[in-house]
């Protein structure tokens, strides 16, 4: 007989007055499986810290563990937040089991800082696993993204360039790498009314290029261009995409 089982419980940790996972739902069912998810609040001042208050949420906690394979993994994504000069944000997280251990630091959102208009991102992570695959993976990113109000006019320009890598060091794909380089980019511009921004052109760029080594085999290489605009004069619009891809084996 297959038996089902399912509870769930809403609370509040606190870890030692410095961080708080409030909000904090626990779903549990049948093996025990164990899933929890809650807003993580920090205080982002001294005196915040020193006091025990003020505290600010800055981004979300997600814990899950699975009793049958004994699996836990705990992973933390940050908010942009504000730091001194720059503001600062991206994902940290881990995952153990009696056969597998990793640490993602940048995965799945990339860590990154920003410092005026400019933004630079990273990320690495591993994966030992004596059942499966093992890897390394890293990336890097780099970009700007400004904007400029003069009267009631504002325009918006940004351009990011970025690269993810990945080796796989056993299992089934053992030597494979994978390598994905991406180019994204537009502006838009319109007219500000009581503080509310309505878009009348925008120009967007979106292109990528993935390149998937074998050992002992093919490479293969893909790359997709897209190109967006649009025209908004309320009396008449204007939009559309073009699009191209090829792919090779070499």
């Amino acid at each position: 007989n297959l038996k089902v089982f399912g509870a769930g419980i809403k609370g509040m940790i606190s870890i030692s007055g410095l961080c708080e996972i409030r909000e904090l739902y626990f779903g549990f069912d049948s093996g025990p499986i164990v899933d929890a998810s809650g807003g993580l609040y920090l205080p982002l001042d001294v005196a915040g810290m020193i006091a025990g208050d003020g505290f600010k949420k800055v981004g979300s906690v997600a814990i899950s563990y699975s009793h049958p394979e004994r699996y836990f993994c705990f992973s933390i994504t940050i908010d942009n937040i504000d730091l001194i000069a720059c503001s600062v944000g991206g994902s940290i997280g881990f995952e153990f089991s009696p056969h597998l251990f990793g640490v993602y630091l940048g995965y799945p959102e990339t860590l990154a800082g920003s410092l005026g208009i400019f933004r630079v991102g990273l990320g690495v992570g591993f994966r030992v696993d004596t059942e499966d695959s093992s890897f390394i993976k890293a990336k890097i990113e780099f970009g700007f993204d400004k904007s400029a109000e003069f009267a009631i006019v504002y325009l918006r320009g940004f351009l990011y360039v970025g690269a993810d890598g990945t080796i796989y060091l056993s299992g089934e794909d053992a030597g494979l790498f994978i390598l994905e380089l991406y180019l994204k980019g537009g502006i838009e511009g319109g007219i500000v009314v009581g503080g509310d921004h309505y878009n009348i052109i925008s120009f967007y760029l979106d292109a990528r290029g993935k390149l998937t080594a074998h050992p002992n085999d093919d490479w293969e290489l893909s790359c997709s261009c897209t190109v967006s605009y649009s025209l908004d004069l309320w009396l008449f619009s204007v939009e559309g995409s073009v699009s191209a891809s090829f792919d090779t084996t070499f």
